[in-house]
């Protein structure tokens, strides 16, 4: 047996795999802090949430995988059905997407061609998008079920040149982005008489330019460091700019993925789900499950305090008597004190003659 099919046998019993296509749900409860666990209300919240199931391939392992831990991490790459639609404002394009046979859909803008997994996917027209991802953990186990499909290491090496690619055309439309709106705030400086110049401000010069301080908080799959957003054609069209996509755009590009540890169940079993998903609704799962924890902590501090002023109430309630006790005991062993030696001196005077007599006797 070669080192490949060595390792290839190995990774099927793990779950998840290294490429392989697979289903995942939240595990809410799992996901909360050891702090928020001790709030039973956060906990019942957190089992009433309802989690849906998504697919995406295992892009890459967080880490070298360790078998002794009870959990591990992973970058999984949510699969989208049909081609991500272009959102010009956060320069993303439609090219930017990268097809999984089996395909119906031709002419990819960037003239990909399918990345063909080891068996085809239920799903016909299916896509990775390098913006749409997210950092999970899971458990670590291993599983009797077969992986039903898996990018072979080749398919893996072109789906890491396809996403580096993506990322740079990111980067150069972002910078223009950038440089056409530095331009346009200049030039709007210089037509309004006594405007500051922004060129000279000190936040100017401290900002940084869209692509950076976004890449900051949540970049692109192929670095390994978050997730962007990209539509899929049939959901919620971009380009009406609701309000609800437009507040769920702003909230992915502010709320790096990595700020909660998010814990998900895994299956190979491809057959469980017969409509994908639309990953935006993880992201409304994550939205709550964030807030049920923000608001456990706010009841925790509400108690914290509480206990605090009542502890306080009672301390000053028990404290002045017990204050004024020890400040008076000093005092009353002085009287006693004074009253003592004035005793010993009224004995001492008529026995000591007594005591000089009995003693010239002997």
């Amino acid at each position: 047996m070669s080192d490949s099919d060595s390792e290839s046998l190995s990774e099927s019993t793990i779950l998840p795999a290294l490429g392989a296509c697979v289903v995942f749900t939240i595990d809410a409860v799992a996901s909360l802090d050891p702090e928020t666990l001790e709030d039973p209300e956060a906990v019942k919240a957190c089992m009433s949430l309802a989690s849906k199931p998504y697919v995406g391939f295992v892009a890459k392992r967080m880490g070298i995988y360790q078998p002794w831990n009870p959990h591990n991490g992973c970058m999984i790459g949510f699969l989208l059905q049909g081609r991500p639609k272009s959102i010009p404002s956060k320069s993303l394009e439609s090219s930017m997407s990268i097809p999984i046979a089996p395909m119906t859909i031709g002419d990819h803008p960037s003239s990909r061609s399918p990345l063909n997994p080891s068996n085809p996917l239920p799903w016909n027209d299916c896509y990775l998008s390098t913006f749409w991802s997210a950092k999970v953990l899971s458990p670590t186990l291993m599983t009797e079920t077969p992986i039903a499909c898996k990018l072979a290491r080749d398919e893996m090496r072109q789906l890491s040149r396809f996403l580096m690619a993506d990322v740079r055309r990111h980067d150069i439309l972002s910078a223009e982005s950038s440089s056409a709106s530095r331009s346009a705030d200049l030039g709007d400086a210089e037509k309004e008489p006594g405007a500051p110049n922004p060129a000279s401000s000190a936040e100017y010069d401290t900002a940084q330019p869209p692509s950076s301080g976004l890449r900051a908080t949540i970049p692109p799959l192929a670095e390994d460091r978050g997730m962007l957003f990209s539509s899929p054609i049939g959901k919620p069209a971009i380009d009406d700019e609701t309000e609800s996509v437009k507040e769920l755009i702003d909230y992915i590009f502010s709320k790096p993925a990595s700020e909660m540890p998010i814990t998900v169940n895994f299956t190979n079993d491809l057959s469980t789900v017969k409509e994908l998903n639309d990953p935006a609704d993880y992201f409304n799962e994550l939205k709550a499950l964030v807030r049920i924890r923000e608001e456990s902590r706010l009841r925790l501090a509400s108690a914290r305090a509480l206990a605090i002023k009542e502890a306080a109430e009672l301390n000053a309630k028990y404290d002045e008597p017990t204050i004024n006790m020890l400040l008076a005991r000093p005092q009353r062993r002085g009287r006693l004190s004074r009253f003592a030696s004035a005793t010993k001196k009224r004995i001492a005077g008529p026995v000591r003659p007594l005591l000089r007599f009995l003693w010239l006797r002997k």
